[in-house]
């Protein structure tokens, strides 16, 4: 039922050092937004999956809600899934891998929006990374995908607006937390 599907959803919370990690990558958001003169509201979170795996996913795929919509572009599929009544400045980028510097340029003449992601702006720190993993390893997205994607989980959480595809559990999971079920 969908009541024990949120109760569930509720029940994900992070462990108390990893919530330390999130809590310092939030911050760390915040902090961007403020210099930028940006307000946290006036952002989206976008799960973007672009990797290899993900790519060879699709191909195998019957569906129609695997690539972009029609294969546009990801900044076009964000501009459609914003309403126009609430015009967003920002987005935090979430993906397999950096965005291209055309990308971030695209992002900025199409829709006028900054593309705030985590290694050019610092934002989850590699100390912070480095003492939740007792400093015994690099920590890096090749090495620690799946725990860059739990903070990143998170993180997305306290932003207002997400935009991913709902093929993607993350993105699904992310949706239903924004929107509830249905």
């Amino acid at each position: 039922s969908d009541e024990i599907e949120m109760s569930v959803l509720d029940a994900m919370t992070p462990s108390l050092s990893l919530s330390a990690v999130v809590d310092s990558t939030f911050a760390a958001l915040k902090n961007t937004l403020k210099r930028s003169n940006l307000d946290l509201s006036d952002g989206i979170c976008l799960h973007h999956r672009n990797g290899p795996d993900w790519h060879n996913h699709c191909r195998i795929w019957n569906g129609n809600n695997c690539l972009n919509d029609e294969d546009g572009n990801i900044e076009d599929l964000v501009r459609n899934r914003t309403p126009g009544a609430y015009p967003k400045k920002w987005v935090y980028y979430i993906s397999d891998e950096d965005p291209s510097p055309s990308l971030i340029s695209s992002f900025k003449k199409k829709n006028d929006q900054v593309l705030v992601h985590r290694s050019e702006y610092d934002i989850l720190s590699d100390g912070a990374m480095q003492t939740f993993l007792k400093g015994g390893e690099e920590a890096s997205v090749a090495r620690h995908r799946d725990l860059f994607a739990a903070v990143d989980f998170f993180v997305c959480g306290r932003v207002e607006s997400f935009v991913g595809n709902s093929v993607s559990t993350f993105s699904a999971l992310q949706i239903m937390t924004h929107h509830g079920p249905g």
